[in-house]
């Protein structure tokens, strides 16, 4: 079956998202870090939404000027942001936990559930952000989407979750640099999600034409 998925092309359209609103994304990042961490991550889900609606509406306005109260226009979909973190973040890791105390396959099983689900994870805050998904939703067609494209979905992913974790070991060694540093690719990456999740939502849902050809 054709598929959309380009990581490559993908980051590049985040890069060029990032850079032209660099300024905004950089302060959003650090409010939305700041409102997980003091909230022990219950507002993690919901911010993350109004996050992902600011960055989708700046690919359709050049000139729009989001406000930090928009940060929090998530919390209309509470239950289900954060319910999805949960389950993805929290559930995820038990589950590897759990399989990793089974012999040999648990390992393996384990190490298949690393490479194969926890990358998508990313994908599913702007579903239910912007494409109105509830989180069984998000989570079931992203599900779907793996089972169509095993390979090609979870690279999308870690190629945009591998950035921030390149940037969590500089700012280990040269903290003040390192963090900026991290804080810059942190909004690469969820730039290059919102982008990407434009263009993949289609294909999840079935409405990408066949014969669609980047």
């Amino acid at each position: 079956m054709n598929h959309p998925i380009r990581p490559l092309v993908w980051l590049q359209g985040g890069i060029e998202l990032f850079l032209s609103r660099w300024y905004y994304i950089l302060l959003f990042v650090v409010i939305q870090a700041l409102v997980t961490a003091l909230t022990l991550g219950i507002l993690a889900g919901p911010v993350s939404i109004g996050l992902f609606r600011i960055l989708d509406r700046m690919q359709d306005e050049p000139e729009y000027r989001p406000q930090i109260r928009e940060l929090f226009s998530g919390m209309d979909r509470f239950v289900d942001g954060v319910v999805y973190f949960f389950v993805w973040a929290i559930g995820v890791v038990f589950v590897i936990q759990f399989l990793i105390f089974v012999p040999v396959i648990g390992v393996l099983a384990s190490v298949a559930v690393v490479l194969l689900l926890l990358p998508l994870a990313q994908f599913g805050f702007p579903l239910i952000g912007v494409f109105g998904y509830d989180w069984k939703e998000a989570s079931r067609t992203l599900l779907l989407g793996l089972r169509a494209q095993p390979v090609m979905l979870p690279l999308a992913g870690w190629v945009f979750a591998l950035i921030p974790i390149v940037g969590a070991l500089f700012s280990t060694r040269l903290p003040l640099i390192g963090f900026l540093f991290s804080l810059t690719l942190s909004g690469v990456t969820l730039s290059s999600v919102s982008y990407a999740t434009r263009r993949l939502e289609p294909w999840l849902n079935g409405s990408y034409p066949e014969d669609e050809q980047e």
